[in-house]
């Protein structure tokens, strides 16, 4: 019932903005012009990443652009010009109306379209654009916010998910930008990491959002994870590890780790993105940004069999074991994951010759990925 009523209430508060925005543009709005970036960075633990460095480029190349942040947590971010902070998703909607209504373009990562019904910016002349928060390349990932009803252009940053839009969510050609993410074109493909280094990272589980106590069991066995790998890793390899920004979002109790662990800040990741040699994986999606620089990844499925699942992550273990014969690297014993690493620690982390030919088929042209997408664009 409250749940109805919610419903309900959002319902009228689309309409009602409808009629505003309709309203205004008919009245002031002559002409569309400009860009609106958005980000919506839940907590301190987020990171802003492609979003914000696509409205960085924007503002080098001369483009009228404003950057739009939903997070209370300014530190993040030097005293940068086009840069407003906004309390909540209805203060943007509202207090910035003009700005919507005379933008030509909206451009978001995440977090915007689950306030909003933005088919409506399909009506008043203004593009609705979805850059990827990394790459998704599992089905069930891919549910109706990645519809083409409800964006007019998305970012399809590998030819891996370019099927997966295409057959899944009914997008035409036309309208996916073929290009890699805003982010990688910080990454330097010339330079390899000469650090003798491991970052290791497991993404969370739909489960512990309806269920937040089932978190203790995958907690316990990321925690005895860690304490093996240090035991047998070479004194000389770096260990980094971070915890999924959702499981701190949700207090959920942690363990002091092993003295060898360097533990990382989730909203510093992408700098050990970039410096570490080596992922160690559950199904993260960071794990195509090591693709993407020829770095080796192994997939440790450590709780595949978990009772806590819920029915959206025993689909997801199904598909995974599919995907498993695409990435081979995949395996679901302890004892057999820290030998493969041990394995490109003393081979220097080069990959093996199955990689850099898997690897070669994943990706669109690698360079200057933000230039691709403004190309895409009528500015």
């Amino acid at each position: 019932m409250i749940c109805f009523i919610f419903k309900k209430i959002k319902f009228l508060l689309v309409l009602f903005f409808d009629l505003i925005l309709n309203l205004y543009g008919r009245l002031f709005v002559k002409d569309k012009s400009g860009v609106i970036c958005f980000d919506c960075l839940y907590d301190e633990n987020q990171e802003p990443i492609d979003t914000y460095i696509f409205f960085k480029y924007l503002k080098k190349q001369n483009i009228k652009v404003k950057y739009f942040v939903l997070n209370v947590f300014r530190d993040k971010f030097e005293n940068e010009d086009g840069i407003i902070f906004v309390k909540n998703k209805w203060q943007f909607i509202f207090k910035y109306l003009k700005e919507i209504a005379k933008s030509k373009y909206i451009i978001t990562s995440f977090g915007l379209f689950d306030s909003i019904d933005m088919k409506l910016a399909k009506y008043k002349g203004s593009e609705y654009i979805f850059l990827e928060h990394g790459v998704r390349y599992l089905y069930k990932s891919l549910d109706n916010i990645y519809s083409s009803e409800n964006f007019n252009k998305i970012l399809v940053p590998s030819k891996f998910t370019f099927d997966l839009y295409k057959n899944n969510n009914a997008w035409n050609e036309e309208s996916m930008i073929l290009s890699g993410l805003p982010r990688w074109d910080e990454y330097n493909l010339e330079e390899y990491s000469k650090n003798k280094s491991v970052f290791v990272f497991f993404t969370w589980r739909k489960t512990f959002l309806s269920n937040p106590k089932t978190a203790k069991e995958y907690v316990k066995a990321i925690t005895l994870f860690l304490d093996k790998l240090s035991s047998k890793f070479p004194l000389n390899v770096d260990i980094y590890f971070a915890w999924h920004h959702e499981i701190l979002k949700n207090n959920i109790p942690l363990p002091e780790l092993n003295f060898r662990i360097n533990l990382v800040k989730t909203n510093e990741i992408s700098n050990y993105i970039k410096s570490t040699s080596l992922l160690i994986t559950d199904y993260s999606s960071v794990c195509w940004d090591y693709f993407y620089q020829n770095k080796p990844v192994i997939f440790y499925r450590f709780d595949s069999n978990s009772s806590y699942f819920d029915e959206s992550d025993i689909a997801n273990v199904i598909e995974l074991k599919n995907i498993d014969k695409v990435f081979q690297n995949c395996f679901y014993k302890e004892t057999v994951v820290i030998e493969k690493a041990l394995y490109y620690c003393n081979m220097g982390f080069v990959l093996e010759s199955f990689e850099n030919t898997f690897y070669k088929t994943l990706f669109w042209d690698t360079s200057c990925n933000c230039e691709k997408i403004l190309a895409s664009l009528s500015i």
